[in-house]
Order: structure tokens, then sequence, then C-alpha cells
């Protein structure tokens, strides 16, 4: 962190009141002060980790994601993609009412227009990645059984748009309109990873859903429920795989709570 602060002060970008706000996994987060403005400084904890991650950190990317206030305003990003320091977007407390559903679908698909306009990874490649690094044989039946779900989702649509990846409720913040944060595992992907996720997020039903559609201008509807299923699935098993490559790399104790919850949901899958 002392480097960090030492490469921000070289730039001549004076900080004030900086303080923790969360301990993550992969980065920390400080709420801060600049120019007068509330500001977040995300700074990523290891070099190692930040050779593993996509190409959603390319300063580019994130630029062209805050012009198109998909991500809050950008005040600076290294280049090294250590860190990276954007204004403050204050979220408020919300109802999770047609307003909302309809903002929310309608910047989903404005996320799922983007054209990156530099290369960027499939989720495909991402997860090969994973495998690769936890190298474990009890794992292939994991792995095996996932790469048969994604499978059987290209054959129900193959189209790949720039996808999130990662839309948890904390990754959402709302104040009039809706905006994403943390695109850390944002890769080229199939939409309704998305779609399934902040469906289950908010636990959204049949006419939360017809809303959320509507406005995300899905089309077609005959096939969108085992669509959505099908990545339910596949969701919940790369949740599993991220928790046992933090584990691998030390970020999460092992047998945590959330390793054994989640390997239970996997074996009432029956896959």
């Amino acid at each position: 962190m002392n480097a960090v602060l030492k490469k921000i002060e070289n730039l001549g970008v004076a900080l004030e009141s900086l303080s923790k706000i969360k301990q993550g996994e992969t980065s920390d987060t400080y709420l801060g002060i600049y120019d007068n403005k509330k500001i977040i400084l995300k700074v990523y904890k290891d070099s190692k980790l930040k050779n593993e991650q996509n190409d959603f950190l390319h300063a580019n990317l994130m630029r062209q994601l805050s012009n198109l206030e998909l991500f809050p305003k950008i005040i600076h990003i290294s280049d090294q993609n250590d860190f990276f320091i954007y204004e403050y977007f204050k979220s408020t407390s919300y109802e999770i009412d047609i307003n909302f559903i309809k903002k929310l679908g309608y910047k989903l698909k404005e996320v799922h227009r983007t054209k990156p306009k530099v290369q960027i990874n499939t989720f495909y490649d991402e997860i090969k990645k994973y495998e690769i690094e936890l190298g474990e044989e009890n794992l292939k039946s994991i792995f095996g059984n996932l790469d048969l779900l994604i499978n059987q989702s290209k054959n129900e649509n193959n189209q790949l748009v720039f996808s999130h990846n990662d839309l948890i409720k904390n990754n959402i913040l709302f104040n009039k309109d809706i905006c994403f944060i943390d695109y850390e595992y944002a890769s080229l992907n199939n939409m309704h990873c998305d779609l399934a996720r902040v469906i289950d997020e908010f636990d959204l039903k049949k006419n939360d859903i017809k809303h959320l559609l509507d406005s995300y201008d899905y089309g077609e509807r005959t096939n969108f429920k085992n669509n959505i299923d099908l990545w339910n699935k596949i969701n919940l098993y790369v949740d599993y795989i991220w928790i046992l490559v933090m584990q691998k790399r030390g970020y999460l104790k092992k047998a945590s709570k959330d390793h054994l919850k989640y390997l239970e949901k996997i074996r009432l899958l029956g896959q």
C-alpha cells in the first residue's frame, strides 16, 4: 500500500482522509477525498494475481466503460494495473420495484452492447485458466460437469457479449440511475450469465422477470427458462471453483463455510 501511495503522490494526485472500507480477497478498497470530492481508491494485492486476471483492468477498457456511464468517472488508472481511482458513486437504499427492475434491464443491455476496444478473453478461456491453476485430479468431475453445461449453453445460444459475470448486489449501485462496479471477472460470455445472476440475486418473480426482459429488449422467450436454469447451474459451479482458487492463493481458509455450502449445492444438482 505504501508503494502505491508513493506512486500516486508522484503523479501529483493528492488524496486526503483515506480509510479502508472493504478488504476483499483480491483487492482492498478505500474511501477518500480528492479535489474536494469523495473518491474510491482500489488497490490490487499482488503482481501474481494481476498477471492472472483478464484484460478487464486494461486502462482503455475501463475508460471506455466510464465514458459509456457503465462505471463511475475515472480520476486515474495505473498502466501497471495495480490501482485505480474513481469518483464515489453514492448508492441509496432502494426497493426492488418496477422502476428499479426496468433500469436494471436497460443498463444490463447497455453493458452487453459494449464492443471492447481491447482484446479480452472468453468466459471459457477464464475457466480453463482456473482448471490449469488448480490442477487437482479430484476436481476432474467438477470441471467435466461444467464443460458439459457450457457446451449445452452453446447449443441453446452461442452468441457472445461483453459480460460483467459478477453482478451480485454489492456490485450494483443505485441512485436515480444504476451503475455497475467491480468488473474484475468480465469477459465475452453468454448473455444469460448476467441475466441469471441478477434474477437470482434479487429473487425476481415471474412478473418482475417480464419487466426485466422488456427493458432489456430480450425478444423471443421460448427457451428463456431453460437458459436461466442452465446458467444458474453454471454460476454455481463457477462460484465454487472461484472459492477453491482463492483458497489455493491463500486468500481464504480451507473448508470455509462458503466452500462447504457450494459443495452441498452442487451435490444436490445431481451432476
